[in-house]
């Protein structure tokens, strides 16, 4: 995932995911991931929220579900 250097935005609207992978942080041109229509409780949202810095990378999620 790290040679993907040029990637700027991920788009994985709608998927059933829970978490990122840690290497997706060496993503340094990312500009855009949107996890919109995914549910995620906050406690995964914030695991993945923590794996980027949020002043360059806008994250989208929906509402956080109350989910396991």
């Amino acid at each position: 995932m790290a040679d993907l250097e040029y990637l700027e935005e991920i788009e994985l609207w709608s998927n059933n995911i829970y978490y990122l992978p840690e290497e997706m942080s060496k993503l340094k041109n990312l500009k855009v991931l949107d996890l919109r229509n995914i549910q995620l409780n906050k406690d995964h949202q914030a695991d993945i929220k923590s794996l980027f810095d949020k002043e360059k990378v806008r994250m989208k999620f929906s509402q956080p579900c109350n989910c396991g």
